[in-house]
């Protein structure tokens, strides 16, 4: 059955209000515009509650978070041109803002030659029988020539088993780094503001405002102030998205919290800073995150609160 008008204004306004808390997440750009793509009432429900949203902006910049607003057809009549002027330069503020964030994807991750969607995961095999698992929301591209064997990858985690070739160096380039291999397992990782780099097997060269070669078991992150110190981690807890699984082991609430919200839609709210920091292990099925999120309920004694759009509030 269609959704009823009034449906399409509640769901409407709560991606709005999402989208202008400075809090969105690269989830909820693609939630957002897969729900606007349903229809063309779908559509005009969410530029409705958009006109209406940027007569809030003086309170969303002194942090408030007022609830949506009943609409009311002779405002949005009324004042429909000076709202609409108002739209466009809030919402292309958005997309910059977005990007910064980076909850909207880039060109180059829209143009990518390969992407996985949410929860999704994909096996490749390269041309020179390499292999690469791609975790949620990867993208990447294939650059190779008879002298390299480059790799751009451009958003997202992928897991690299990499077919000796002497002649051929292999190169995966991410966030201005580069991770050179001749023959090796190793895992990447991008974060916002950082990559991470996993040596799993053999042995792998990371470039970054320097060099740092890793064993197995060994991880590195750079940034733009290039590389950080080397670190001993478990390779089980790295690679347990492979089969399906997440490892935590004495972890915080707030990065468990982080990673859940790559695998799931939407996107969860963590507002208790009390319980963020507070260190929690477990192993989990990707297919059944609520266990997680339970889990974290249970241990720390959160309270949850479910809005339209799959976003959950965790207090």
């Amino acid at each position: 059955m269609p959704a009823s008008p009034d449906e399409l204004r509640r769901v409407a306004q709560a991606w709005v209000a999402r989208l202008a808390s400075g809090e969105a997440t690269d989830a909820d750009a693609w939630q957002v515009a897969a729900w606007r793509a349903r229809s063309p009432a779908h559509e005009a429900a969410f530029q409705e509650a958009a006109r209406l949203w940027s007569r809030l902006a003086p309170a969303l910049r002194t942090g408030g978070a007022p609830a949506p607003l009943p609409l009311r057809r002779s405002l949005a009549n009324r004042r429909g041109l000076v709202i609409g002027a108002s739209l466009a330069a809030s919402v292309g503020g958005s997309l910059v803002v977005g990007r910064r964030q980076g909850w909207l994807p880039g060109l180059e991750e829209l143009d990518a030659d390969h992407r996985t969607g949410t929860g999704e995961r994909r096996v490749l095999a390269l041309p020179d029988g390499s292999r690469v698992a791609m975790n949620t929301r990867t993208s990447l591209s294939l650059r190779f020539t008879a002298e390299e064997r480059r790799v751009l990858l451009l958003g997202g985690e992928a897991s690299f088993a990499v077919t000796a070739d002497p002649g051929r160096p292999f190169v995966v380039a991410s966030a201005g780094g580069e991770t050179q291999v001749l023959g090796t397992v190793f895992n990447i990782l991008m974060e916002p503001g950082a990559v991470s780099v996993t040596d799993l097997e053999g042995r792998v060269e990371v470039r970054s405002s320097g060099g740092m070669q890793l064993g197995p078991g060994e991880q590195v992150s750079y940034d733009a102030a290039g590389l950080g110190p080397r670190r001993r981690v478990d390779p089980v807890a790295v690679s347990g998205w492979q089969q399906g699984l997440l490892v935590f082991r004495d972890r915080s609430i707030r990065s468990v919290v982080a990673e859940i919200n790559r695998y799931r839609p939407g996107h969860i709210l963590l507002l208790n800073e009390a319980a963020a920091e507070r260190q929690v292990s477990g192993v989990f099925h990707l297919d059944r995150l609520d266990q997680v999120v339970t889990h974290l309920l249970q241990t720390a004694g959160l309270k949850a609160r479910a809005l339209p759009g799959d976003i959950l509030i965790l207090r």
